[in-house]
Formats: C-alpha cells, sequence, structure tokens
C-alpha cells in the first residue's frame, strides 16, 4: 500500500525535476509530440505523462501524451 502512494509522488517530483531544469536550460523546450525531430539534439521534452511503468528491476518508464504502445515519447528513469 504504502508503494502505491509513493510512486505517484516519486514521479510527480521526477516531472517537476524536469521542468524545473527545463526553465532555465539554454536548450529550447518542445512538446512530447514533436520529439521525433529532434533525434540526436539537446532539446528538453515538455508533455503529459500518461502512464507509468515500474520494471522487476526497478527501472521507471514514463509514457508521454497516451498510454504504451501508443505514447508520443518515452523516458527512462533507472
Amino acid at each position: 500500500m504504502v508503494d502505491k502512494i509513493r510512486l505517484p509522488l516519486f514521479v510527480s517530483m521526477i516531472v517537476a525535476l524536469f521542468i524545473n531544469e527545463a526553465s532555465w536550460a539554454s536548450e529550447p523546450i518542445i512538446s512530447d509530440s514533436q520529439a521525433s525531430q529532434y533525434v540526436g539534439k539537446n532539446v528538453s521534452v515538455k508533455g503529459i505523462v500518461a502512464n507509468v511503468h515500474v520494471s522487476k528491476k526497478g527501472n521507471i518508464f514514463l509514457n508521454f501524451g497516451r498510454p504504451y504502445p501508443n505514447h508520443t515519447f518515452a523516458a527512462v528513469v533507472f
């Protein structure tokens, strides 16, 4: 039960960190749906986290736009 409470809090903190980082970063801020156009470039991606998956090894997958497998962008926290 505690993990069900901690995971949304952790994800919220990670997303807030990304948004805070993007607010002063020199890279352009793009939407999650534009990310495929910037492969190999340094950018900050901003979007709505549609769902979160934690693997058996503890890796956290953040799917943006729509839930997996129809997401527009995915981030991994190791």
